[in-house]
């Protein structure tokens, strides 16, 4: 497991009979001066200015996307000087939002995968609880066998399911890593208020 992410983002506490707990969100963020802050009432999340927002369609109950591309391609030979090949994404982040009646580890099974080391065709799957400014939440981390990596944070405010999930190409893990870390530490809930006076 990549202890930069999941490890040395906090101090580790065990509890007898409970998965370790990284009580890691609840630090300060100290996000850099040239970052955004992204999302609505209920959530966000800060992005490098780097990160496009991708206008393309997400999947269900997804309600953000950004991308983060690499160089643009080469022109194929005999084509004109000004064509060139979109840039690929070498990174991506998406929020989703579910509006369920399912405790954490129920939701975090639904919607990301059960625990499990290897899993299917994966190389890694490890998770672990976390805090998220009081709240509970699941961090799993996967390594793919096609070399990406894959970061799936679950937190849930009074009537939803969250899920930031940032993917990154195996190529570019390692200059990654402290982005990844201080996207995942800035996310941040604020229970729907209506919710918390008439209910679900």
């Amino acid at each position: 497991m990549s202890r930069r992410i999941l490890g040395a983002l906090a101090a580790l506490t065990l509890a007898a009979a409970c998965a370790p707990s990284i009580l890691w969100a609840s630090r300060p963020v100290d996000v850099p001066a040239d970052w955004t802050r992204i999302g609505e009432a209920e959530w966000s999340v800060w992005v490098p200015p780097q990160w496009e927002r991708d206008t393309a369609g997400g999947v269900f109950g997804e309600v953000i996307r950004f991308s983060l591309r690499g160089g643009r391609s080469r022109a194929p030979a005999g084509a004109a000087a000004s064509a060139t090949a979109a840039p690929a994404a070498i990174a991506r982040l998406t929020v989703s939002r579910f509006r369920d009646e399912l405790d954490l580890p129920t939701a975090t099974t639904a919607y990301v995968g059960p625990q499990c080391s290897p899993c299917g065709s994966d190389v890694r799957h490890e998770r672990l609880n976390v805090e998220l400014e009081g709240r509970p939440a699941t961090l799993t981390e996967v390594v793919r066998s096609d070399g990406w990596w894959e970061w799936h944070l679950v937190v849930q405010s009074t009537c939803r399911t969250y899920i930031v999930r940032i993917v990154v190409s195996g190529e570019r893990v390692a200059a990654l890593h402290d982005t990844v870390d201080h996207m995942l530490a800035s996310v941040r809930l604020a229970d729907d208020r209506r919710a918390a006076l008439v209910g679900c």
